[in-house]
């Protein structure tokens, strides 16, 4: 089972991709590039496309604990924010989508050069 992310909304900061499920964090798209280094090789959209698979992967990797929570009255994630546990699963979340669209935008899936989108001097 897996999410189905549809929805892609605007916030002050930019694009904003969020999951009919309302349990994981939304992704804030700019500051996704900006923890990533991409440079303007990489287009919105190609940036929106990885991020949606990889909050599809992140999710399907992290169901069990969304399950347990739910299971325990927990309705979102971010109902765990006042507890280190809960704060920790969401930095696991929000850095496992950070690698898999690190991952895909340089291995070129998603039609770039490998490395393309590296800031200059920076390497993966």
């Amino acid at each position: 089972m897996h999410d189905n992310l549809e929805t892609t909304t605007r916030s002050a900061t930019g694009k904003i991709l969020s999951s009919d499920d309302p349990f994981w964090p939304r992704i804030d798209l700019s500051s996704l590039r900006a923890r990533l280094g991409l440079n303007d090789s990489v287009s919105d959209t190609r940036l929106e496309v990885a991020a949606r698979a990889a909050a599809i992967k992140a999710a399907s990797e992290f169901a069990c604990w969304r399950r347990s929570l739910r299971a325990r009255g927990y309705r979102c994630l971010s109902d765990l924010e006042g507890h280190e546990q809960g704060r920790a699963l969401s930095t696991c979340y929000l850095r496992q989508v950070e690698a898999c669209v690190g991952r895909t935008l340089s291995s070129g899936v998603l039609g770039g050069e490998r490395q393309a989108w590296v800031t200059e001097g920076e390497t993966l």
